[in-house]
């Protein structure tokens, strides 16, 4: 991956022969991220349930 700098100063990412706008490639990045924290935030949560699920049938039984 190289980056080229285009005559105006606007900075592209090549790779295999396409172009990429590094801002459009950051913005991309960005949303990954935000998904990639959503899904562990779902994880969280669901371990988080699951827990509580676990202490209050244990909490029945004593």
């Amino acid at each position: 991956m190289r980056i080229n700098r285009e005559p105006h100063g606007e900075r592209w990412l090549a790779t295999s022969g396409e172009r990429w706008s590094l801002d459009t490639w950051r913005a991309g990045a960005h949303r990954r991220l935000d998904e990639w924290r959503d899904v562990k935030c779902w994880i969280w949560h669901g371990l988080m349930a699951l827990t509580l699920e676990w202490i209050t049938r244990l909490a029945r039984r004593v």
